[in-house]
C-alpha cells in the first residue's frame, strides 16, 4: 500500500503527499481527470477514498502510543476499527451538516 501511495505521488501529483493533522495522507494537485485513474490505482492494494472528505464521519483518530503506552488502561485501536466499520457508508452518516471528527483514547491522559 505505501509503494502504491509512493507511485500516485510520482505519477499524479508533485512527488509528495501532505500527512494531516488526523494522520490522512492527502495528495493536493492530481488533476480532476485524472481521479478515477487514482482511485482504480487504490483499489488494487485494498484502499479507497470513501468518506475522506466533505461533510461526514472521518477516519477514526487513536492514541498515537496506543497498544504500546505504559500508561494505556485501554487498547483503543479495536474500539477505532469498529466505530470506522460501524460508520463507513453508514447512510445516516454520509451528509451531515458537518464534517464530523472522533478520536479514542485509552490512557488518563489524552493524546488522541
Amino acid at each position: 500500500q505505501l509503494r502504491m501511495l509512493a507511485t500516485i505521488a510520482r505519477d499524479y501529483d508533485k512527488g509528495y503527499g501532505h500527512f494531516t493533522t488526523r494522520q490522512n495522507l492527502q495528495f493536493n494537485w492530481i488533476p480532476l481527470e485524472q481521479i478515477p485513474d487514482v482511485l482504480a490505482d487504490l483499489a488494487t492494494v485494498d484502499m479507497h477514498a470513501i468518506q475522506t472528505s466533505g461533510n461526514c464521519i472521518r477516519n477514526v483518530t487513536a492514541d498515537q502510543l496506543a497498544g504500546v503506552a505504559a500508561d494505556e488502561l485501554e487498547d483503543p485501536r479495536p474500539y477505532c476499527e469498529l466505530i470506522r466499520q460501524w460508520s463507513t457508508l453508514h447512510p445516516e452518516f454520509t451528509f451531515l451538516p458537518r464534517k464530523f471528527k472522533i478520536a479514542i483514547s485509552g490512557a488518563e491522559q489524552d493524546r488522541a
